[in-house]
């Protein structure tokens, strides 16, 4: 009855984006989940070093994609019953999801940009500061400084700003070049590698976004039309009725 009333290609193109819904959903948990756990980005980007920003973007990605999985049972049982409720469940989660989806991509590209340039805002700066406190590493948490020396271990930096946020920079073997063995050479600042993670990584979550926020929007609109046509297909029934109604009451009169 439903897939009579919706139309057998309507039914055939929903049934298609309700996969693409699902696949769509399980590459972004994917995604999701190798931002979370790649070693270069949970070595730079910690909530030690005021980091924690970077992954906003990624939440909202994770929250779209679980979203995006469950909506698409809903869907699936709605339009094969022909179930309106449902569907209009469907049609809010699908719209929960777009805006979860962009707004997603629209940090991400916001935090690129704001590194991309310092101009305006050097938010990985700022970042690194606010944990430094205007203190020397030397006398911050033990966990910041652990942090900071598998960081310098890990791309060869040295300090978060500039090296001088160690009391002696040449004290530490991570800090260094170890190749030098008559002078102490430090390292660039980590802040540079940094910004570059950012920058990269955030491209990622920038397209990971915009292209799942445009397949839930895409569905959200099939979706409109599908109970459009649900219940002019149920205004017809109705009218039906009546005039089989008035029909047989004429016909018994």
């Amino acid at each position: 009855m439903a897939t009579k009333a919706i139309g057998g290609v309507t039914m055939t193109a929903f049934q298609v984006l309700l996969v693409l819904i699902w696949l769509a959903s399980g590459g972004v948990l994917g995604v999701a989940i190798w931002l979370m756990a790649d070693d270069i980005v949970s070595t730079g980007m910690r909530f030690e070093f005021g980091l924690g920003w970077f992954y906003y973007p990624v939440h909202l990605l994770i929250a779209s994609a679980v979203f995006g999985v469950i909506g698409g049972v809903l869907g699936f049982i709605g339009a094969k019953k022909g179930n309106q409720l449902l569907l209009r469940i469907f049609c809010a989660v699908l719209l929960v999801i777009t805006v979860l989806s962009f707004t997603a991509g629209g940090l991400s590209y916001s935090y690129r940009h704001n590194v991309m340039t310092v101009t305006i805002s050097d938010r990985v700066g700022n970042s690194l500061v606010t944990a430094l406190a205007g203190d020397k590493l030397d006398n911050r948490p033990v966990e910041l400084q652990a942090a900071v020396k598998r960081a310098q271990e890990r791309f060869l930096c040295c300090g978060l700003t500039f090296s001088g946020n160690w009391i002696d920079a040449c004290s530490d073997d991570t800090c260094h070049s170890s190749y030098v063995s008559d002078r102490c050479d430090p390292y660039a600042p980590c802040q540079g590698k940094f910004d570059d993670i950012v920058i990269q990584y955030q491209r990622y979550v920038f397209a990971v976004a915009f292209t799942h926020g445009g397949i839930q929007f895409l569905g959200l609109l099939l979706v409109v039309y599908i109970m459009r046509r649900l219940g002019s297909s149920k205004k017809k029934e109705k009218r039906g009725q009546a005039a089989e109604m008035e029909k047989m009451q004429a016909t018994s009169s």
